[in-house]
């Protein structure tokens, strides 16, 4: 939930830009602003598609989820015969 809140954000605030940028371009005649308020408008949008994407959950069926690069972790606690458990 927090990343669509921020993408939504980035798209809210980058959508206000392309908006001044657009006044810009027609009030003082700069080609400039026009080209800034279609990039800074179309970043807006892919920050909306962004934001309506759903993230795809991690399992936690207690099977070991193996990313690239690290070793297997598992979502069961470590068991009382743990090789580092040493007793008093």
């Amino acid at each position: 939930m927090e990343r669509q809140a921020t993408w939504r954000a980035l798209a809210v605030t980058y959508g206000v830009v392309a908006v001044i940028q657009l006044y810009l371009a027609i009030v003082m005649n700069a080609t400039w602003a026009g080209v800034l308020a279609t990039v800074c408008g179309a970043a807006a949008v892919s920050f909306m598609i962004a934001a309506g994407r759903r993230r795809i959950p991690e399992p936690d069926d207690g099977a070991a989820v193996q990313h690239a690069g690290r070793p297997a972790v598992t979502s069961t606690p470590p068991s009382a015969t743990s090789p580092y458990d040493h007793p008093g």
